[in-house]
């Protein structure tokens, strides 16, 4: 009799045992997923501005390791949100002089009117990927300019570079 109390606990384990064994599944991590993705203020292929008001970027990338925003030095980072249609938005510059910033959305503030206003884009991505995008319009052709931000793989890393061309007037009249 002693005998039955003692098979019985060990038959129970061992039963548990490859229950749980037979039970476990491998967990299967899921694939890192990469895109590169810009948007900008103006829905048209010419990126326009003018003095006076802002231009707004922003980074909707997935998988993106980081990245980086670089401005003209007579420009400004504003701070959202920022209501419209304001004379003066000096109340929203944060970080004055700075003309670097790490934030996926930026809003720059124009203080200067140049037709060759310049805001570079950096990611650092995990795989490569691209980007293709309205880049400018082209008025013989009668219709947009596409062109393509591609990773490099560089040091290990895939970079993104792309510098977006501004064309900021003094006044701009329909």
């Amino acid at each position: 009799m002693k005998k039955s109390y003692i098979i019985k606990p060990i038959f129970l384990f061992s039963l548990l045992t490859v229950l749980f064994l037979s039970c476990e599944k491998e967990i299967i991590e899921p694939a890192s997923f990469v895109d590169l993705s810009i948007t900008w203020t103006s829905i048209a292929a010419d990126k326009q501005s003018e003095v006076n008001q802002y231009f707004s970027f922003s980074d909707l990338s997935a998988g993106a390791e980081s990245t980086q925003w670089t401005i003209p030095a007579d420009a400004f980072f504003l701070e959202g949100p920022i209501p419209n249609n304001l004379d003066n938005h000096d109340a929203y510059i944060v970080n004055p002089g700075e003309t670097v910033s790490f934030d996926k959305t930026i809003h720059v503030l124009w203080t200067k009117g140049d037709t060759a206003s310049l805001v570079n884009y950096r990611g650092v991505f995990s795989d490569s990927t691209s980007f293709d995008f309205p880049a400018y319009w082209d008025s013989e052709a009668g219709e947009a300019h596409i062109d393509t931000i591609e990773t490099q793989l560089i040091d290990g890393q895939w970079i993104a570079d792309y510098t977006f061309l501004i064309d900021v007037f003094d006044t701009i009249v329909a």
